[in-house]
């Protein structure tokens, strides 16, 4: 039994370590490596129900399941590539059932922490350093007031979304204060996120909605924790500070597969007659430029037309993250 949780934490330590080192090196996570992990987990699980420890897999695939829906959404969101959230679900499947507890639904949520604060950390550090380097960034307005309406207008949405819960659910919110949480936190993000959501009769609604829940409640007013509300608007503090070095200038001869150019890149290609340049201007993970593209790029850079420095999009690389974030959390389990 030992041996068989010694390969999945074997197995997991090692997916990590590689995926992190294809995602730096060529910005991709190779299917293969996916499905070596999905083969020695399936093994190694077998292995560990033959030997009685199938008392702990309902909590296991409980909490896998949680998990592997928050990291869908992270990828429906486009905040993860597919990669990504491929490499989340197969390490989680590579946990142990033992390391988790009865009845706590935590350890759905618990890796995203330990994911996410050190992300913060690195797109923080990241952003400074390159302010302290002075280097070219793409100008970016900020009105302090828009933003405090941003942040009140999610406030109130979360809040109704949170008395909701409260009305509905009462027990489970009370019993799983991490998953509400992440719940919340996934709903503030959808908030800042849709503009459908900023939108002032979304508002409105939501403060209607409001109202009649707290009547329905009697006026038993329930809000969230105020050191949630903290965390909300530390979170969109860091990502305007992130924001300002969401692009990168590069040498246009730099230019390799897996890039992502920003829009007025795109738009410059516009007018080239060079074949296979980038046309999707989206910014998003669909727009990855291939080894193709890439070619095509660097000739249009010398080209009659061409610029000697374009914009892309600068990548933060969440497969180091995903992998540091299991391999802490593990060893904080083990250790404890």
């Amino acid at each position: 039994m030992i041996y068989a949780e010694a390969v999945c934490l074997t197995s997991m330590l090692l997916i990590g370590i590689f995926s992190a080192y294809t995602d730096f090196s060529w910005g991709t996570i190779p299917n293969k490596l996916i499905l070596i992990g999905l083969a020695i987990g399936v093994l190694c699980h077998i292995t560990l129900l033959v030997l009685g420890v199938a008392p702990f897999y309902v909590q296991w695939l409980l909490c896998m399941l949680i998990a592997d829906m928050f990291a869908f959404g992270l990828f429906w969101g486009r905040l993860w590539a597919a990669g990504d959230a491929k490499l989340f679900m197969i390490l989680f499947f590579l946990v142990p059932p033992r390391l988790f507890d009865k009845g706590d639904f935590s350890n759905g949520i618990i890796p995203y922490i330990f994911i996410f604060i050190p992300a913060l950390v690195w797109i923080l550090g990241d952003s400074v350093l390159r302010i302290i380097r002075k280097e070219p960034r793409k100008k970016i307005s900020f009105n302090f007031t828009s933003w405090l309406m941003n942040c009140l207008r999610t406030i109130i949405e979360v809040t109704t979304m949170h008395s909701l819960f409260i009305m509905l659910f009462p027990s489970f919110v009370e019993s799983n204060a991490m998953l509400s949480f992440a719940i919340m936190m996934a709903y503030a993000y959808i908030c800042g996120s849709v503009s459908a959501m900023r939108h002032k009769l979304t508002v409105v609604l939501h403060v209607l909605a409001l109202i009649t829940i707290w009547i329905i409640m009697k006026w038993n007013i329930t809000v969230p924790d105020f050191k949630g509300y903290l965390v909300l608007v530390f979170v969109m503090f860091i990502q305007y500070i992130a924001g300002l070095y969401n692009y990168q200038l590069i040498q246009t001869s730099d230019a390799t597969k897996g890039m992502i150019p920003a829009m007025e890149t795109v738009l410059l290609f516009q007018t080239s007659r060079i074949n296979h340049l980038p046309v999707d201007c989206s910014e998003q993970l669909t727009a990855k430029m291939t080894t193709e593209q890439a070619e095509a790029v660097k000739k249009w850079g010398i080209s009659a037309k061409g610029k000697s420095t374009i914009w892309i999009v600068r990548k933060v690389p969440f497969a180091f993250m995903i992998s540091f974030g299991f391999i802490t959390w593990m060893l904080f389990k083990l250790l404890r």
